[in-house]
């Protein structure tokens, strides 16, 4: 599990990072913030969150996210798209949704145990 955690950590940066080098204004994010700052962080992750709720979620990422739930869920239970049913935040969608709110309010937020 260890690995899958650091594979899904890979995953995550990897396609914000991706969104900054996709964006057609030169690199500078999606919306236009200064290289290296946190707000281009927050432009990127936005657009990634624009991309996955849309249903194009990257695939390295998308799949990363479904071993970790797996890895999650105890022996013999349901699959992984049966507990996002159950609890919306074992989304890749609700995870990102969570990680902006907390970025962007500097916040907690209490997490419910997947499963």
């Amino acid at each position: 599990m260890k690995q899958d955690v650091k594979q899904f950590i890979h995953s995550f940066f990897e396609a914000v990072k991706s969104e900054r080098t996709s964006d057609s204004s030169g690199g500078s994010g999606a919306s236009g913030a200064k290289p290296g700052s946190g707000s281009e962080f927050a432009s990127d992750l936005a657009a990634l969150i624009s991309q996955v709720s849309s249903g194009s979620a990257p695939a390295d990422l998308k799949a990363s996210f479904d071993k970790l739930v797996s890895d999650l869920q105890p022996a013999g239970t349901a699959s992984p798209s049966a507990a996002a049913t159950a609890s919306p935040s074992a989304t890749l969608q609700g995870l990102l949704d969570r990680t902006q709110q907390t970025l962007l309010y500097g916040g907690s937020v209490t997490t419910n145990a997947v499963g």
